[in-house]
């Protein structure tokens, strides 16, 4: 049976058996009532023990907040499951203020910097039937937060007008909806197959979050031009990420350059969740400043190679705005709140130790 000790700021918990995860997160969190950030290995890990959290009757409720899943300065965007799965995590995080959380993530997603809370929190909508909302409005309010207008909705963050019925897949639903207005009025809900397009449950409520970590409204648009033209030197017809932002276009790999969007400062992680305990295992350190060599490696290459092979230009921005630099590493290991999980092992037993 684990038990927490009293003081357990700077605790290490060593010869942790590798089935007995639950079992310690779930004792850690009862004990201390606090906000948990556990960063697994890799991925795979992170998965791993978010569906065992999910499926087991955990004390407190667990959010998944993977890594993107493209490298530093790529030509591609993160794949939509996992942007919809970390702004699911973060309009939880910032718009609830009772919960319990524990947020599994990574090495390589808490090294990355974030949209700031007060972005996510004005991106959110909820719409509830009675209510009255003008298809113009919300058709601006998706526009604005990224949302692709189709003829037909099939996949996360696109959605139609057809008249008075107004179709969306939430980027933080399953399901699209089907939305049924008789003037302004909201008179029906129905999540439909986005295959068959047939609607088949009716519910009350639908609840709209940002569709990209880049929210493209005009404000947003301004804030990249100014920034973008502060720092490069911009070739009008070719630089084709001006073109299609300064146009209000989403663009393959947009997210690396997401600190210039916006007009604040991005966050990490720890400042979305309140009075987090932080905890890590013993080679959290490496692994981070292996990381931050591979970041500095990318960033020198597309600095060297302005031009790309098939004349696209390519202008990274420097890694300290969108990534930890060495002295935020330091700061995240020696966190004033943390646990360390000290070799993963098959042993039934493990020994506590407060450093």
């Amino acid at each position: 049976m684990f038990k927490l000790p009293h003081s357990y700021q700077g605790l290490t918990i060593s010869e942790l058996p590798s089935n007995s995860i639950f079992y310690v997160l779930n004792s850690i969190a009862k004990t201390t009532k606090k906000n948990l950030i556990f960063v697994a290995n890799n991925d795979i890990e992170a998965q791993r023990i978010y569906n065992i959290l999910n499926t087991k009757n955990f004390a407190v409720t667990p959010l998944l907040f993977p890594a993107w899943d493209c490298l530093p300065y790529d030509r591609v965007s993160p794949n939509i499951q996992i942007t919809n799965a970390r702004l699911a995590s973060l309009e939880q995080l910032a718009n609830s203020n009772t919960n319990q959380y524990v947020v599994i993530t990574t090495v390589n997603s808490i090294l990355t910097k974030l949209l700031p809370q007060e972005v996510i929190k004005a991106a959110r909508l909820d719409l509830m039937i009675g209510n009255e909302y003008k298809i113009s409005d919300l058709a601006r309010f998706l526009i604005a937060n990224s949302y692709l207008r189709v003829v037909q909705v099939n996949e996360p963050g696109e959605f139609s007008i057809k008249g008075s019925i107004v179709e969306i897949f939430p980027t933080n639903a399953q399901n699209p909806v089907r939305l049924d207005f008789f003037a302004d009025k909201l008179e029906a809900i129905r999540e439909f197959d986005p295959i068959t397009q047939l609607s088949y449950n009716k519910i009350d409520k639908v609840t709209l979050t940002a569709a990209h970590e880049v929210i493209l409204n005009q404000e947003n648009i301004n804030c990249f031009r100014a920034k973008y033209r502060e720092n490069f030197t911009v070739d009008y017809q070719n630089d084709q990420l001006y073109e299609s932002i300064s146009t209000g276009r989403i663009f393959p790999g947009m997210e690396h350059w997401l600190p210039y969007f916006y007009q604040k400062n991005l966050v990490s992680l720890l400042d979305y969740v309140k009075e987090p305990l932080l905890i890590y295992n013993q080679h959290f350190q490496l692994a981070a400043e292996e990381r931050l060599k591979a970041i500095e490696d990318y960033y020198q290459s597309r600095k060297a190679l302005v031009k790309l092979p098939d004349q696209e230009i390519y202008h990274p921005i420097k890694p300290e705005l969108l990534y930890f630099n060495k002295q935020e590493i330091e700061q995240l290991k020696t966190f004033e709140s943390h646990i360390i999980f000290d070799n993963y092992s098959s042993v039934a037993n493990f020994a506590i130790e407060s450093r």
